[in-house]
């Protein structure tokens, strides 16, 4: 495909971008998108929209953790069971080393321990 094309479609392709689910599609269109602007980076100003692309898949990907960070916060703070605090463990562990998922998991795992040893007394 010549370049005036590729380009043309790859810029299409992104405006579509809106209407996909999760984060972590987006930032995987912007991704690719900034792949294929590469290959024909001495077009017009296809390098400078790589690296465009490039920089808007990382902020997809940052809204993502936070939207995973804010509803694994709101199970664990719901939670009234151990199977409960165990989704919100999995949610934590998605996004290990975001904020203070990594403490919130382990605090998760000490109710769980304290409620089996209350069961079992």
């Amino acid at each position: 495909m010549e370049p005036q094309a590729y380009y043309q479609q790859i810029k299409q392709d992104l405006e579509i971008i809106d209407v996909l689910c999760s984060p972590g599609d987006i930032a995987a269109v912007y991704r690719k998108a900034a792949e294929e602007m590469e290959q024909i980076r001495d077009y017009e100003d296809a390098a400078s929209l790589a690296g465009e692309y490039r920089r808007k898949a990382l902020q997809a990907e940052e809204q993502g953790k936070e939207e995973l960070y804010r509803q694994a916060c709101c199970r664990m703070d719901k939670a009234q069971s151990a199977a409960e605090r165990k989704l919100a463990i999995d949610m934590f562990r998605q996004i290990g080393g975001y904020k203070d998922t990594d403490e919130r998991a382990k605090e998760c795992e000490r109710q769980n321990i304290r409620e089996m040893r209350i069961h079992d007394l």
